[in-house]
C-alpha cells in the first residue's frame, strides 16, 4: 500500500471512529472516569461529541497514538515538507448526519489489560471499541 493511500486511509478511518463516539453519547457526563473500561469509551465519545482533539489524545492507546504519528509523518512527505502535519492535524472529529445515538456502552472481555467495549444503538447497532489499561488507566485503540 502506498504512503499516501495509507494516510487518506487512516484519515478515513479516525475520521469513521470518531464519527460514531461523536454521535455516541447518550449517557451524561457521569462516566468520563477512564479508571474503568465504559468509563474510557464514555469519556472519548464524550470528548469526540465536543470535538475536543486534545481530550480525544489523551484518550487514545499507544497504538493508535503511533499509527497517526506514522499518518502524519506521511501527510508531510505528501506535501513536500512545505508543512510539517502533527497527529492532531491528522484527527478528524467530524460527525456524521447519520451516527446512531447509542442506549448503551457495557465491557466485555476485558482480560488483563486489554477489553472490548460495545456502544449499542438502535435496531440491534453495535460497535466496538478496543481498550487497553495503561498505568492504571483504560485508553481507546481504535482499528484502521
Amino acid at each position: 500500500m502506498t504512503t499516501v493511500r495509507r494516510v487518506a486511509v487512516a484519515v478515513v478511518s479516525v475520521a469513521a471512529a470518531v464519527a460514531l463516539a461523536w454521535g455516541a453519547v447518550g449517557r451524561g457526563c457521569a462516566g468520563r472516569d477512564a479508571a474503568t473500561p465504559e468509563g474510557a469509551a464514555r469519556a472519548f465519545i464524550a470528548a469526540s461529541r465536543a470535538a475536543d482533539k486534545e481530550a480525544i489524545w489523551a484518550l487514545l492507546g499507544p497504538a493508535t497514538r503511533a499509527r497517526l504519528g506514522e499518518a502524519a509523518v506521511a501527510a508531510t512527505e505528501r506535501v513536500g515538507g512545505a508543512r510539517r502535519y502533527q497527529p492532531l492535524d491528522v484527527l478528524d472529529v467530524a460527525v456524521s448526519d447519520t451516527t446512531y445515538v447509542p442506549t448503551d456502552v457495557l465491557a466485555r472481555d476485558v482480560h488483563g489489560d486489554r477489553g472490548l467495549v460495545d456502544v449499542l444503538g438502535p435496531d440491534g447497532h453495535r460497535d466496538v471499541l478496543t481498550v487497553v489499561r495503561i498505568g492504571g488507566d483504560w485508553r481507546v485503540e481504535l482499528e484502521f
